[in-house]
């Protein structure tokens, strides 16, 4: 098993704890920004990839949810978005599979990519069923120097936690 299937499968599990991963962060600190982004440029279709759970997502949004790690939402999603936001996701993807979803996010958009990265180690630990080796939740910790080089475009925004 590659890191990045690794990382999936601690993040599914941890997903199945109904007291983890509430989706706080999207609605603590994205979603007055989003919503401005989607009155300023008539944004009609979302995408939110890496939805985790949905449990705060505003339902005017009629977004498309997925989410790898949580089964009601892990179809692929189909097309292509006015909007895609991604929200404290991208640190829990192994590095060498960074330049690859980062690709993925921008074939999805049509339009804007909103993304928000955390560039210091979680509080959480993710283990295995069975298993006593505990993972940091965030396998890529990095500046936001890093970052800006990986996920640029005119129609990107990029925030970062600390």
């Amino acid at each position: 098993m590659d890191r990045y299937e690794l990382y999936l499968e601690l993040a599914r599990v941890h997903h199945q704890d109904p007291l983890t991963w509430h989706g706080t962060n999207l609605r603590d600190h994205h979603i007055d920004a989003i919503n401005q982004l989607i009155q300023k440029h008539r944004i009609e279709s979302i995408l939110d990839y890496g939805c985790g759970k949905a449990l705060h997502h505003p339902p005017e949004w009629r977004a498309t949810l997925y989410d790898p790690a949580v089964p009601k939402y892990s179809t692929p999603p189909q097309g292509q978005y006015d909007l895609v936001i991604c929200t404290d996701v991208l640190e829990h993807i192994p590095e060498e599979h960074i330049d690859r979803i980062v690709a993925q996010l921008k074939q999805y958009s049509k339009g804007w990519l909103y993304v928000s990265v955390c560039c210091r180690l979680a509080k959480d630990k993710l283990t295995m069923p069975n298993s006593m080796k505990r993972y940091n939740a965030h396998v890529t910790v990095k500046p936001q120097a890093w970052w800006r080089q990986r996920i640029q475009g005119e129609r990107v925004i990029l925030k970062f936690t600390d």
